[in-house]
């Protein structure tokens, strides 16, 4: 070829090259009024955590910048606008019908004002994301007009976080056409006009570190009134982790769907820190404080449906925790203390499971503010009533009380209205290997017949401890039993009683004597050996107060204090007919040739504890896997790098129980079976272990590995049908 015209053909080829990728390379654009490209930003540009994918699809990220010192003749893309409202408006006029696009408008330090020229509901996948609470504030009251907030319909993925939105009518408005999955972090919402957060949605809402405070009301009328001024509406899914529900002019939470709460505070609410209507709700670490200080008689916490509480603090509300009708309330290892009123109400046909719990210092604000009041179903166990006024628990006709291991101290009363530390007014009480003690009338007018256990209905006392009440030991009357228990010690007699039965029961030391009247002559039985120490009661055995070698209350092994029996007593072995097979500490009955009369067995012992069995695959600290080609991921998903797949039948060491922050402990943590120095978060429901996820060691999450860099806008990406193996480096470690 002549080499001028091989010249020439060169740089034509070299041309049309670079024409075809250029071609390749131009942003795709995907419609809407204002087309904009997808762009690359720059890393010098990007400040704060990165916008996390939707569910493993690849996305585009286009950046939306705004600036005190920006303008609205900028099209956002580095160069900022001046308002929120206009990037929002570009972000959302960029159409994705593919759902692989995801906005995110960053917001400088600084005050923005909205006003309604900004009105459209976010959806998509969207960021909006401040320079934090103190530096991003988005104000939405212009001239005294109020405008909406951010109002949220469709589907896609939205986050906003890190910075505070006041003034907004309904800050967060989640309608009901949303099946987002909605995330807000690190937010403030305050002096929200309706509601801080209205969830209306069908799609899961997560609310971390969220503050609202100052929710209240402006035009509405009476009837619509019902659902605004409230912290937080929700008719959806909902969890909250942190953050705090504070000083709104009705409810803090008024809940109608399904909410989770861990370490969060409601306080000073006008109306109840959190009242439940519907669905379920769990709250752990969460505290309740200064509610309901404005209407008396009402309650901190209202639940009308199932509520589970545990590790938490309700205290200093006008009243405690309600349980309404057809309400059903488990309480486990909390506090509820320093109420005026009630700490504890039960309706006619709710429920309450108590466990591990404290109530103190309860009912200060008068006469008939009992610490728990029962119309419905109580179980109360492993517990303790200590220091509260006006009594510790009354159990009404349609009540039933089963308590047990629970301590019932320092009671007291007012002298116009005094009442015992237990009232039973014809319902079903149960009491088992408990102590009712130190409850006191001082002050009390009248014949002080009144401090420890009182009432008709079917009373059951079982290897109970009834001492040095300052009043009244137990006074009964109706189908009642008392049965392997201890009254000492009482001020004011040991037992009344009218029809009941007493069967080897220890009746002793109490002043002025021990049974007001003979136990026979008013048409009560007894059975077995009873004992008492001044023949008042005229029961089978009478010894005087240092011939029974009765010791005093005191800490003799067990949750509760009981009264011992010292050697050679002749209450040891002396009970005859059927016999518990423990006694009030939980040790074992009998020891000797019977069991022992009263609540205490000389020479039991506590059950040793438990020994750990030998493990063995498929143990308490196995991990089995039951679903074929269960995954091993390095994190709590595909994001974290894919190790292998697992056949069902595998087993591996089980490490603990994956945290991801949320309060979802959806994976399992293992040793890889093979791998040196490679966990594998393994799906729970593919596993089976032998300890409840609960229970285990929580394991905190990864460092997220560096991503992928994304695709440009012409680039193509097939999903892979099949995950490929990660390789291990030298170490075993991944390298994805």
């Amino acid at each position: 070829m002549n080499p001028a015209y091989k010249k020439k053909f060169s740089f034509a080829i070299a041309i049309l090259t670079l024409l075809v990728l250029t071609a390749c390379n131009m942003p795709r654009t995907l419609g809407g009024p204002t087309p904009l490209p997808i762009i690359d930003v720059p890393p010098t540009l990007v400040s704060g955590p990165p916008p996390e994918p939707v569910g493993g699809i690849d996305l585009f990220i286009q950046e939306w910048h705004v600036a005190t010192d920006g303008s609205d003749l900028n099209n956002c893309q580095p160069a900022p606008c001046a308002t929120v409202g206009r990037a929002l408006s570009l972000a959302l006029s960029v159409t994705d019908p593919e759902g692989r696009n995801h906005h995110v408008v960053r917001i400088g330090p600084g005050t923005y004002t909205m006003d309604d020229s900004y009105y459209r509901s976010l959806e998509g996948n969207i960021t909006i994301m401040g320079a934090g609470t103190d530096s991003t504030i988005i104000n939405r009251r212009v001239d005294g007009e109020v405008s909406n907030g951010f109002p949220i319909d469709g589907a896609g993925r939205i986050i906003i976080r890190d910075l505070t939105l006041q003034n907004a009518r309904d800050c967060i408005d989640i309608g009901e056409t949303s099946t987002a999955e909605i995330r807000v972090v690190d937010v403030n919402l305050v002096d929200c006009v309706g509601n801080g957060v209205e969830n209306r949605g069908s799609g899961p809402v997560e609310l971390i570190n969220v503050n609202i405070s100052g929710a209240h009301g402006l035009g509405f009328g009476p009837a619509e009134s019902t659902w605004h001024e409230h912290g937080i509406l929700n008719f959806g899914d909902m969890t909250v982790d942190g953050g705090e529900i504070a000083a709104n002019d009705k409810t803090g939470i008024f809940n109608w769907g399904n909410i989770s709460l861990t370490g969060t505070t409601l306080t000073q609410n006008q109306f109840a820190g959190l009242e439940h209507r519907m669905g379920t709700a769990q709250l752990s670490f969460v505290g309740v404080h200064h509610n309901h200080l404005a209407p008396a008689n009402l309650y901190g916490i209202d639940t009308h449906s199932t509520m589970q509480i545990d590790n938490s603090n309700i205290r200093e509300n006008d009243r405690g925790i309600h349980v309404s009708p057809g309400g059903s309330l488990t309480l486990i290892d909390s506090t509820v203390r320093d109420h005026p009123g009630t700490a504890l109400s039960i309706s006619d046909t709710g429920s309450a499971t108590v466990e591990g719990t404290t109530f103190e210092n309860n009912g200060t604000l008068g006469p008939r503010n009992w610490t728990i009041s029962n119309f419905g179903a109580l179980t109360i166990t492993h517990s303790e009533l200590l220091r509260n006024r006006d009594g510790a628990i009354r159990n009404d006709s349609t009540g039933t009380v089963d308590m047990s291991y629970t301590n019932v101290l320092y009671s007291s009363v007012y002298p116009e209205e005094p009442y015992p530390a237990i009232y039973n007014l014809g319902g079903i009480l149960h009491i088992d290997n408990s102590l009712i003690a130190h409850n006191s009338l001082e002050g009390a007018a009248g014949e002080g017949f009144r401090a420890g256990v009182e009432g008709d209905g079917e009373i059951r006392i079982l290897n109970t401890t009834i001492s040095n009440n300052n009043g009244l030991g137990a006074y009964l009357w109706g189908n009642s039993t008392i049965s392997y228990s201890t009254i000492a010690e009482n001020t004011q007699f040991g037992i009344l009683t009218s029809g009941i039965n007493v069967d080897n029961t220890i009746i002793a030391r109490n002043a002025p004597s021990d049974c007001i009247n003979l136990l026979s002559l008013e048409g009560s039985t007894t059975s077995g050996v009873n004992i008492d120490t001044d023949g008042s009661c005229g029961v089978e055995a009478t010894y005087s107060p240092t011939a029974l070698l009765l010791g005093g209350l005191a800490d003799n092994g067990g949750l509760t204090m009981t009264h011992a029996l010292l050697a050679s007593s002749p209450a040891i072995d002396a009970a005859t007919g059927s016999c518990p097979p423990i006694d009030q500490r939980d040790f074992g009955r009998p020891v000797g040739a019977g069991c022992d009369v009263g609540a205490y067995e000389t020479g039991a012992v506590a059950a040793a504890p438990a020994t750990a069995a030998e493990e063995e695959p498929g143990g308490a600290t196995t991990i089995t896997v039951l679903i074929p080609d269960t995954p091993c991921y390095t994190g709590p998903g595909p994001d974290w790098g894919f190790v292998n797949n697992f056949s069902a039948g595998t087993t591996m060491e089980l490490v603990g129980a994956g945290f991801t922050g949320n309060g979802n402990q959806a994976w399992v943590v293992g040793t890889h079976p093979t791998a040196e120095n490679v966990n594998c978060w393994l799906p729970g429901d593919n596993v089976t272990t032998g300890i409840p996820l609960g229970e285990m060691r929580l394991i905190t999450v990864p460092a997220r590995p560096t991503p992928t860099p994304l695709p440009t806008p012409d680039e193509t990406r097939e999903p892979a049908k099949d995950p490929t193996p990660c390789p291990l480096n030298g170490n075993g470690v991944p390298t994805c």
